[in-house]
């Protein structure tokens, strides 16, 4: 049974409090933490006096000259129980306060993960005991245990991009193609930053994933974590399992459904193909039905390769067959469905997102532009009986939303065609793709009385079609979103920054509240309504993918009423 250490940790913010509690939240392997929350030195005073903790954590702004915090160090110095200092500085007056403790070593409140907390606490304890791990097990062994139980997905890869260890949260997400596209879409340029977090995506559900660097047994590898955001998805688990059975059931091709990596249920036509019936195979994992092609060495900087299947019980494979897995998180269950398909046949790839947009854009234009048609007809039914202009003005806003929800649907199929597109990189003269936007523009220029002015450019190394794309959206945003009662006035500048060049694209508009500045950049965001100003809100979302693709950075610098600065960077030629 895993020996759990006491832990004790005095901290008035709770935030603090709740990440440590949850990075020590395990209990597997040889060993595992369980934390107990004080706000103040008086209440883990007398808690050390009732109990026996193995470490006790403190926030080195309880570290003064009042007589208190001595009091409880002799206490803990008569019982032999080391002290971590806990602070949001680093520097020497940290180191003071470290000395006048007499703490075994400090902590980082931003340096706060699954690795450097518990490495930490694990040294400190066994330089005090000198019995939790073993001399020859590596630190990065001891972590393994201790994350294997954690719901949050934990990863770990190295310098290659080789995942040499992942805890099983972190498997399960491994086997969805979707998230490991994601996943290589962030470490092909984030990799150089000491700590990068972003908000995803999956299966319309917010995580947070920070990728971090981390020495693991030794090597310099980089950890990622995968955290549901509480709040996001308005589905309960069961309500999920219910809707995936519903669907696998329908479905003509074999599909089983997993719940935390053990069979829930199967469809028909996956129990003929195994001879199971389904009492037979709840609850058991699905490698005692099917064996896959499990040597598989996941590289985060490369395309996933299929799971090929090897065997199944009860059936002779005469052609190759593919499995696909899609999992979805949810109340820290992992969902999984899976699918036998033949390799190359697309159209029995269901759970390809890029294929159900496919479906979904021509299946869901043929009913817009057919409501167009018949509304169009009805508008001109409605002027030769001389309606009332209300009438014919609602018969314009539907019209109008119709068209803006066919916009909507290419922008979403847009998006996610960008996702598999390569940056073929070649000379870019920034000067001759302004001028020809700025021509495709120009009707709008002339109506708006629009003044533009160019700076000198540069070449830059990029995807022409891309970044006229680019220039196009957020010149046009400049335009559109103009003061009534104001010439528009457009600045285009760049600047080298390091090896890449910055551009600027600066107008005197209506400018954007500071706090809106981040999620402009997210799909389907409008911050004015669509009467005033039209478009589904994709542009900026393109832009930015668009950047992110070529290792640069966009963002925007503005106040509401006082015109908008878009910044961007490209790499030089």
């Amino acid at each position: 049974m895993a020996e759990i250490y006491q832990i004790l940790l005095i901290e008035k913010d709770k935030q603090v409090a709740e990440d440590v509690s949850r990075f020590l939240r395990a209990s597997a392997g040889g060993a595992g933490f369980s934390v107990d929350c004080q706000e103040d030195l008086l209440h883990g005073q007398s808690m050390v006096a009732m109990s026996s903790p193995d470490v006790v954590i403190v926030d080195a702004a309880f570290i003064d000259k009042s007589g208190t915090f001595d009091s409880m160090k002799r206490m803990l110095s008569d019982r032999g129980i080391p002290i971590l200092l806990l602070s949001a500085t680093n520097g020497q007056d940290l180191r003071n306060k470290a000395a006048q403790a007499g703490a075994a070593d400090y902590l980082l409140k931003n340096k706060l993960n699954y690795f450097y907390l518990p490495r930490v606490i694990l040294s400190t304890i066994r330089s005090n005991t000198a019995a939790l791990v073993k001399p020859d097990q590596g630190d990065g062994q001891a972590h393994a245990h201790l994350l294997d139980s954690v719901n949050e997905a934990v990863m770990v890869i190295d310098s290659t991009g080789d995942v040499i260890y992942s805890n099983n949260a972190g498997k399960l997400l491994l086997a969805d193609s979707e998230v490991l596209n994601i996943l290589r879409r962030f470490l092909n340029f984030k990799t150089d930053r000491k700590e990068f977090k972003a908000t995803i995506e999956i299966q319309a559900a917010s995580y947070e994933l920070k990728i971090t660097p981390q020495d693991w047994s030794g090597q310099a590898c980089l950890s990622i974590n995968i955290h549901k955001i509480a709040g996001s998805s308005e589905l309960s688990t069961d309500a999920k399992v219910n809707l995936l059975d519903e669907f696998i059931q329908s479905c003509s091709i074999p599909f089983v459904l997993l719940v935390n990596g053990m069979i829930h249920d199967a469809n028909d036509n996956f129990l003929e193909i195994v001879k199971a019936d389904r009492r037979t195979m709840e609850g058991k994992p699905l490698t005692d039905f099917i064996t896959v092609d499990c040597v598989r060495n996941i590289n985060l900087l490369e395309p996933p390769k299929p799971e090929m299947v090897e065997s199944i019980m009860g059936a002779n494979i005469s052609t190759p067959l593919e499995l696909l897995r899609k999992t979805v998180l949810s109340d820290n269950q992992h969902i999984t469905i899976c699918s036998l398909v033949t390799p190359g046949q697309e159209e029995n790839k269901l759970l390809s997102p890029h294929r159900l947009m496919e479906i979904a854009s021509h299946d869901l234009r043929e009913p817009i532009r057919t409501s167009v048609s018949y509304l169009q007809l009805l508008t001109d039914g409605l002027k030769k009986e001389g309606a009332n202009e209300k009438l014919l003005s609602y018969a314009d806003t539907i019209t109008s939303e119709i068209n803006r929800a066919e916009r909507m649907i290419a922008d979403m199929k847009m998006l996610l065609n960008m996702n598999d597109k390569s940056i073929r990189a070649e000379k870019v003269n920034m000067m001759a793709v302004i001028q020809d936007v700025l021509k495709q523009l120009k009707p709008v220029i002339d109506a708006s009385d629009s003044m533009v002015n160019v700076s000198e450019m540069p070449m830059v190394k990029g995807d022409p079609g891309d970044i006229k794309r680019l220039l196009f959206h957020l010149i046009d945003n400049a335009l559109k979103f103009k003061k009534k009662d104001k010439r528009p006035y457009i600045e285009i500048l760049a600047a080298k920054d390091g090896r890449d060049w910055r551009f600027c694209i600066k107008d005197n508009g209506i400018g954007i509240d500071a706090k809106y500045h981040t999620i402009i950049f997210e799909p389907f965001r409008k911050l004015n309504r669509v009467d005033e100003y039209e478009g589904a809100g994709n542009g900026l979302c393109i832009c930015k993918h668009i950047i992110d693709m070529h290792k640069g950075r966009i963002w925007v610098e503005s106040h509401e009423g006082f015109g908008s600065s878009f910044f961007f960077t490209l790499p030089g030629e």
